[in-house]
């Protein structure tokens, strides 16, 4: 069941990342472009500039819906229809005016859902089992109209007496509990996550992560732990990224390093540095691990808040930045500290080093005896049945991009994986 919810929250949310991203990057230029004075917040074209990118945020239900109708097995645009019903304009009226309401006698609670990814989430799952018995009992003559008329007329008002309010309260618990650790404990927990969330991404759960920061600004304002803790491990592993790429031999391994330790550095993209470097390496692990818990326990004491959802990093500075506060000088601080406490400890840790011969070697099928060819490709078997895609189908930039090397992809639909080779699995003496 754990696995379940969490596939289902982040195969729901990675889709739509790249629009809180994108747009959260532009409300960072707007308001760079207001302080500077290029931009008065009262003319029509920050008006206008303002209304393109909340769009992003507002209507966060209506994607969330067509996202998690995908992962459900349901209509995607059904999906869609049951998020957006929850902003339609008559329903914000409601909401602004504080009128009380009623649905066959049951009082509907008056929630706005603007920006909130729960209610969509959980009233989406609903539509989808709604869904799957409307099929089974409707004739096929009339289901082109009749389907999806049973579907909104079940789902959506289940969506407004039930689900929805049971969905915005969570969202309340999940962002009353953060507030609070980063009021009363923040100095605590945000080392233990910080030193936590590599081994988190690289089991790809640091996605169920997003809808707690993504909750957080759109209800706050700001979100004070999530991003804070991303700030420092997405640092931590560009720093081991590149103490190993200054201290290795191995011309391969420099490059690889050296190249993943700006990315990371530069746009927060700690793939190629975790699973390239670091995490094959393992000791560069653990002076990750140090440097950003090191830095967590400054950014916690300092309280940084981040106000824009987006993967920290030098080129997202401003999400530090708002019109009242500015926590850039505490940024770049936790920087600077996950930075050098990581370096150090990794360099001195040290790894297990191997020369180029061992390396051009170690990619090789061999066997006893057997003449090596370094220019022989290794044949691999498909570790799972399913459907192959291309490469740049996957919704992580990181693999689709080619930055980890080429490759497929396999939708699978079977939940037996084997391994593509023959072999032995041991722990590393």
């Amino acid at each position: 069941m754990f696995n379940g919810i969490i596939k289902a929250i982040t195969g729901t949310i990675a889709p739509v990342i790249p629009i809180m991203a994108g747009a959260g990057m532009g409300k960072v230029l707007l308001l760079v472009l207001t302080l500077t004075g290029l931009i008065s917040d009262k003319s029509q074209t920050y008006i206008l500039l303002n209304l393109i990118f909340d769009t992003g945020f507002f209507f966060l239900p209506g994607f969330v819906g067509f996202s998690a109708a995908k992962i459900f097995g349901a209509n995607q645009y059904l999906g869609a229809f049951v998020g957006l019903a929850t902003l339609h304009p008559a329903w914000t009226a409601l909401v602004a005016a504080k009128a009380p309401i009623n649905f066959l006698g049951a009082n509907v609670s008056l929630v706005s859902y603007s920006a909130q990814i729960i209610p969509a989430l959980l009233s989406v799952w609903l539509m989808s089992y709604v869904e799957k018995w409307v099929k089974k009992i409707t004739p096929q003559s009339i289901a082109v109209f009749f389907e999806p008329m049973m579907v909104m007329l079940i789902t959506l008002p289940l969506t407004f007496v039930v689900i929805g309010p049971a969905g915005n309260l969570v969202s309340e618990g999940v962002a009353n509990a953060s507030l609070w650790m980063y009021n009363n404990v923040g100095w605590l927990a945000i080392p233990v996550l910080a030193a936590l969330y590599p081994w988190l991404v690289s089991m790809g759960v640091h996605k169920a992560l997003s809808p707690i920061s993504i909750m957080l600004v759109a209800q706050q304002g700001f979100d004070p732990i999530i991003r804070v803790v991303a700030l420092c491990s997405n640092i931590s592993q560009a720093a081991a990224s590149l103490a190993v790429g200054l201290k290795t031999k191995n011309k391969k391994l420099r490059s690889l390093a050296l190249s993943s330790s700006i990315t990371a550095y530069l746009g927060g993209i700690t793939e190629p540095a975790l699973y390239g470097v670091n995490l094959k390496l393992k000791k560069p692990m653990y002076g990750a691990m140090i440097g950003a818990a090191s830095a967590g326990v400054v950014a916690g004491l300092l309280k940084m808040k981040a106000f824009i959802y987006v993967t920290p990093g030098l080129l997202s500075l401003p999400m530090w930045l708002s019109k009242t506060e500015n926590y850039i000088p505490q940024a770049i601080a936790t920087l600077l500290i996950s930075s050098i406490v990581t370096f150090v400890g990794t360099w001195i840790i040290g790894f297990d080093d191997q020369p180029d011969s061992v390396e051009n070697l170690s990619n090789q099928n061999v066997s006893s005896g057997s003449t090596v060819s370094l220019n022989t490709p290794v044949p691999l078997m498909v570790p799972v049945s399913g459907k192959v895609h291309p490469l740049a189908d996957v919704n992580d930039p990181t693999f689709s991009s080619g930055i980890m090397g080429k490759g497929i992809a396999i939708d699978p639909n079977s939940d037996q994986i084997v391994s593509p080779v023959n072999g032995k699995i041991v722990a590393p003496g």
